[in-house]
């Protein structure tokens, strides 16, 4: 009799413990599934905010790219006008510079000016120049040489073509840079220091593409225009990287060159 009480005693006991132990589990799935169900919740409007952020980011992109697009077309139309600035000008370079203590008037320089146009036959009357003055920085050669530009800014478009269409085909040596004693060096363009870079990275282009053929070569003609000479009657122009970038990607590609 005592040994069944004891048993059911137990029993019961062991059945309140298990209902306790299930009611607790209950109670911690039950707020398990809850926050399971909030993170999930969580989840998905993580998701929907990243979708969101992505979508505009992407559109983002998108208005970051036509407004790179339309600066770059605004830069390319500010450069043009300075280059069609710059365009009747001439630099006459390496010009010889007055002795130091010296002074050079504006008047000394168009002398110079005239001096260059004499030395090579161009004919040149009184109103064909607007202005001739010093520029860039002064240098001075082994030697002793103290030298720096002269640009020239023409009123006539005849005598400025001329002047440089009748300039030397090489650079003149330092001890026959006349006429003296103005000697100079070299006459050139007038081109924006853009157009300098990209016939830099033409030529580079070139010397990859041909590395053996002379006859291909990059240039700026009389009116500042660039171009590359593939051959004849083959004349590619270009204005901006991309356009340049367009001319060589049309080519083969480059060969390489054993050493």
């Amino acid at each position: 009799m005592t040994m069944s009480v004891t048993v059911k005693s137990v029993a019961l006991k062991l059945d309140t413990e298990n209902a306790l132990l299930r009611a607790e589990m209950a109670k911690m799935k039950a707020d398990f599934d809850e926050r399971l169900g909030l993170s999930e919740k969580k989840i998905e409007n993580l998701s929907a905010r990243l979708v969101l952020t992505e979508s505009t980011i992407a559109l983002q992109k998108n208005t970051i790219e036509v407004l790179q697009g339309h600066i770059s077309l605004q830069r390319d139309k500010v450069e043009n006008q300075e280059q069609y600035h710059r365009r009747p000008n001439l630099r006459i370079n390496s010009v010889v510079l007055p002795k130091p203590g010296e002074s050079e008037s504006n008047e000394d320089v168009m002398k110079i000016v005239e001096a260059v146009c004499t030395d090579l036959k161009v004919p040149l009357q009184p109103n064909d120049i607007f202005r001739a003055h010093r520029v860039g920085p002064k240098k001075t050669e082994e030697g002793g040489r103290r030298h720096q530009a002269v640009i020239v800014r023409f009123r006539s478009w005849q005598t400025r073509c001329a002047l440089y269409k009748a300039r030397p085909t090489k650079q003149r040596p330092r001890k026959t840079a006349g006429p003296a004693p103005f000697g100079y060096r070299s006459i050139g363009l007038d081109v924006t220091p853009d157009r300098y870079t990209l016939l830099d990275k033409s030529k580079e282009l070139i010397s990859e593409h041909f590395p053996d053929n002379s006859k291909v070569f990059a240039y700026a003609d009389v009116n500042c225009n660039l171009a590359v000479r593939l051959g004849d009657n083959n004349v590619k122009f270009f204005s901006n990287q991309v356009q340049l970038d367009k001319i060589f990607s049309d080519l083969p590609a480059p060969v390489a060159v054993d050493k």
